[in-house]
C-alpha cells in the first residue's frame, strides 16, 4: 500500500470518513462527493485550493489521477480513502480560507507604515494606509467588510 499525504487541507473541507464517489477527474482537480452533498475537492499542488479541498504533491495527484475513473467508488475508513493500492490519508495541515474579521482595520507596525518603498500601485505605504484613501482601495475595504459582516451572521 502506497501512502499519499496531502500538502494540505481547507479547515471546512469535510470529513473524508464517508462513502465517496468521484465526480469528475480534471488536469487540476479531481473531485469526490457523497449522496449527501459533501464535495471533497483534491488539487494539484500550484493549481488552487478551495474551501472544500486537500492540495496533493504533482507526482501523488498524477498516480491518483490514473487509478481513478468516474463513478468510481474509494473505500473510505479511519486512514484514509484507499484507491486500488494508494491510500490517501488526511491532510495533518490544515489553514483557513476565511477573511479575518478586524474592526478598525489592520493595524501595520509603525516601522512598516513609515518606510518610504512603493506598495506598487499605490505609492509609498504610509499613503496608501491612510484617508483618504484611493478609490480602488475603498472598494477593496467595501467588499472584505461585506464578506466580514455576512460571515458573523
Amino acid at each position: 500500500m502506497q501512502i499519499i499525504r496531502p500538502l494540505t487541507g481547507s479547515v471546512d473541507a469535510p470529513d473524508h470518513r464517508q462513502p465517496w464517489r468521484t465526480g469528475s477527474l480534471w488536469q487540476r482537480t479531481i473531485n469526490l462527493y457523497v449522496e449527501g452533498g459533501a464535495l471533497l475537492t483534491l488539487h494539484r499542488h500550484g493549481q488552487g485550493i478551495s474551501p472544500g479541498g486537500w492540495v496533493l504533491r504533482h507526482r501523488d495527484f498524477i498516480r491518483l489521477h490514473g487509478a481513478l475513473r468516474a463513478g468510481a467508488l474509494p473505500a473510505a475508513g479511519e486512514n484514509g480513502i484507499q484507491v486500488d493500492d494508494l491510500l490517501l490519508s488526511p491532510p495533518r495541515r490544515r489553514c483557513s480560507l476565511r477573511p479575518c474579521y478586524q474592526p478598525a482595520g489592520a493595524r501595520l507596525p509603525k516601522a512598516l507604515v513609515d518606510r518610504p518603498e512603493e506598495t506598487g500601485l499605490f505609492g509609498p505605504l504610509s499613503q496608501a494606509v491612510h484617508p483618504p484613501l484611493h478609490p480602488e482601495l475603498r472598494q477593496l475595504r467595501h467588499c472584505f467588510c461585506l464578506s466580514a459582516a455576512r460571515e458573523r451572521r
